[in-house]
């Protein structure tokens, strides 16, 4: 991610007041995606877990916040094989073919 990356969604973290916002948004259904986030800035660090929506303005900036993530790390190109695993990432190396 370049430097222009991380500074464009500082901003938008700080717009839209993510370290004022609650730790979890939750809805009472099952089988909803959910997301977890966590930003660091200013040496603090918070971390939100997001299921559902249930279309309040403070979630619908956060699930805005969410698309931008994803846009800019063009999580779609992260193959299966490179997932560890629950689908995690980092830092489970690929399995052997």
């Amino acid at each position: 991610m370049s430097p222009a990356d991380l500074a464009s969604l500082l901003g938008t973290a700080k717009t839209i007041n993510y370290f004022g916002m609650k730790d979890a948004y939750t809805a009472r259904v099952t089988d909803l995606p959910s997301t977890d986030t966590e930003v660091t800035m200013g040496g603090k660090t918070k971390k939100i877990h997001h299921y559902g929506n249930s279309g309040s303005p403070e979630e619908k900036a956060l699930a805005t916040f969410e698309q931008a993530i994803d846009a800019t790390v063009d999580a779609k190109k992260l193959s299966a094989s490179a997932l560890g695993p629950c689908g995690s990432a980092w830092p489970y190396p690929a399995p052997a073919p």
